[in-house]
Formats: structure tokens, C-alpha cells, sequence
């Protein structure tokens, strides 16, 4: 199952990370030439980051078909909160399928795991994001960004479906990654922090 999003998440990152190195090259040599202070760890803070967000579009925006996720069986648009979510994985239990069952397991895990680097990463570079509304309010606008873009593209035929609990689990990996930072980063490896 992870290898099926390898594939997409490198063809994207083959374009984002050489775009990104060419750009803040640039942004450094303007840097030196303007005789302003580059911040390594902020530099390097923020490749992370976009190699995250380049990772994130190409799972969550990738056509399903290339991922090899087209079930006929499975709701396209999940409107209901928990519900859906829960009768799918239990009907999978009781049909002794373990192999819709753990798909569907990977799904809520990864959808929780999704954004937790976002919950992190955010206000370890940025100041604007160190409180935990800003990083909450950022992770639901995100979440319902990718949401809508992927019903948008299932009207032109992709077979991405469109989940309420979705955006929950991301926002609420999200909260556990700003917990990270709040409780472990800030106190514990505050040299991780960009000043």
C-alpha cells in the first residue's frame, strides 16, 4: 500500500525540489548582495516544509485510478461525520475482508498522520503560527481545500472521493502535531524553533 503513493509523491517532488533549490539560491544570493542574514536553520525548516506540502498534493490530489484505489463499493461523498467511516470499517470486520478492513484502517491512520509535520513544522518556522488557533484554523482551510479540489476533479473524472472525516482526522493530526511543538519542541528542542 505505501509503495502506491511512492510513485506519485516522487514524480512531484522530481519537479518541487529542483524548482525550490533554484529559487532560494536566488533568494540567497539577493541576500548577500543586499548584505541581509540568511537563516540556515530557517532555510532548511523550510525545504522541509515544501517537501512535505509537495508530498501531501501529490497523495491527496494524485488520480485515485494511478493509486489503484478504485472501489466500486466505497461512498464517493461522505457528508456524514464518524458514521459512514465506522459502519464501512466494522462491515469489513464482519465480513472477514482483511484487506478492505486494513485499507480502510491506513486510511484513517493516514489521514490522521497526514497533517501532524503541518502541526509541527508551522510554528517552528513561523511566528504567526506558535498559537493554537492560528495552527487550527490554517489545518481546516488546508483540509478543505484538498477536500473541495478533489470533488471538483472527480466532475472531471477522477475517482477521488470526498469525506467529511477526512477533514476531522487532518485537522485533528494537525492539533496532535502543534501539541508536538507546544509540549516536546518548544521545551524540550527549542533550538528547532526559528527566532
Amino acid at each position: 500500500m505505501f509503495s502506491l503513493f511512492l510513485i506519485p509523491v516522487l514524480y512531484v517532488l522530481k519537479l518541487v525540489i529542483p524548482a525550490w533549490i533554484i529559487f532560494r539560491v536566488g533568494w540567497v544570493l539577493y541576500m548577500r548582495h543586499t548584505k541581509n542574514m540568511v537563516d540556515l536553520k530557517k532555510e532548511w525548516l523550510l525545504f522541509l516544509l515544501v517537501i512535505y506540502v509537495g508530498s501531501v498534493l501529490a497523495v491527496t490530489i494524485a488520480p485515485a485510478a494511478v493509486l489503484g484505489f478504485n472501489d466500486p463499493d466505497a461512498i464517493r461523498l461522505n457528508l456524514v461525520p464518524v458514521i459512514n467511516t465506522t459502519a464501512y470499517y466494522l462491515k469489513t470486520l464482519h465480513d472477514n475482508d482483511e484487506i478492505a478492513a486494513m485499507r480502510a484502517l491506513e486510511n484513517i491512520m493516514g489521514n490522521f498522520i497526514l497533517f501532524t509535520p503541518l502541526g509541527i513544522l508551522l510554528p517552528c518556522i513561523f511566528k504567526s503560527f506558535r498559537s493554537f488557533k492560528s495552527v487550527l484554523a490554517f489545518c481546516i482551510v488546508c483540509s478543505v481545500s484538498i477536500e473541495l479540489t478533489q470533488f471538483f476533479l472527480r466532475q472531471i473524472g477522477t475517482f477521488r472521493t470526498v469525506d467529511i472525516d477526512d477533514l476531522i482526522m487532518n485537522t485533528v493530526g494537525g492539533i496532535l502535531g502543534w501539541l508536538i511543538y507546544a509540549k516536546i519542541i518548544r521545551c524540550y528542542f527549542p533550538v528547532l524553533i526559528v527566532r
